[in-house]
């Protein structure tokens, strides 16, 4: 995952996998995001949820950015 902060061709590769899915009305889930930088790219890229490594849990990628910036890694049951 962080080689997509660090390599414009696999960040490029990525957001091409990306908006393929997408096009095929297919939901990605990332997973082992440890900095706010992945979780803003692959926002950006059109991903809608993601977790890290500690959460374990699957949350909307806005609500992940917020997470990561206070370190609170509890999320609130639904």
């Amino acid at each position: 995952m962080a080689e997509i902060e660090q390599y414009d061709q696999k960040r490029n590769l990525c957001a091409s996998i990306i908006r393929i899915f997408a096009n095929q009305h297919i939901e990605i889930t990332a997973t082992a995001l440890t900095t706010e930088m992945q979780a803003y790219l692959l926002h950006v890229m059109g991903v809608k949820n993601g977790s890290g490594p500690v959460q374990g849990l699957r949350v909307p990628a806005n609500q992940l950015l917020d997470l990561l910036k206070t370190e609170n890694l509890l999320v609130a049951e639904r």
